[in-house]
């Protein structure tokens, strides 16, 4: 009789095992950067952003100015002013947004989204350290009122045929 040397694995576990192999390949990717000691906008900072900010800080809504959605913009900062510091980087504004404990200042607001992780933060600010370096051909989306799915459709005229068979 032939031995069944797989592991069985029961059903209600499978999901979960599932999750925690990709929260595994999540942290990998964290410890990755961390050793390598360098932050990747592409690959860790504007994902982040996407996820924690954009909804106030994206290409549709500038809260206070300010797009978070690509590198020129963050470099431009906001109505206040500049949110990253490269001379002085642990006084960046945007640091001391996420990482504050008030809850009456710290980004993104509550009630409008999970505060980023200690890791998050050390990410965040490694990257800025490091000269905060973007894409210089990222593509961006200047004017979203422009972009083809909020224009108005419009019918085109009929073609005149001249040659009616």
């Amino acid at each position: 009789m032939p031995v069944n040397l797989k592991p069985q694995i029961p059903v209600a576990w499978r999901g979960a095992l599932s999750r925690m192999a990709v929260v595994s390949v999540g942290v990998m990717a964290l410890s990755a950067a961390f050793s390598s000691g360098a932050a990747d906008y592409q690959r860790d900072i504007k994902p982040l952003l996407a996820e924690k900010c954009a909804a106030c800080h994206g290409a549709l809504k500038q809260k206070g100015g300010l797009r978070l959605d690509a590198g020129m913009f963050i470099h431009k900062g906001g109505k206040d002013g500049p949110v990253i510091n490269l001379e002085h980087p642990s006084e960046s504004r945007i640091l001391a947004r996420v990482s504050t404990h008030d809850l009456d200042e710290r980004m993104p607001p509550e009630g409008e989204g999970e505060a980023l992780t200690a890791e998050q933060i050390e990410l965040l600010k490694a990257w800025i350290e490091s000269g905060a370096v973007t894409l210089e051909d990222e593509d961006v989306l200047l004017d979203p009122s422009e972009h083809w799915a909020y224009q108005t459709p419009e019918r085109p005229d009929v073609p005149v045929m001249n040659d009616a068979r």
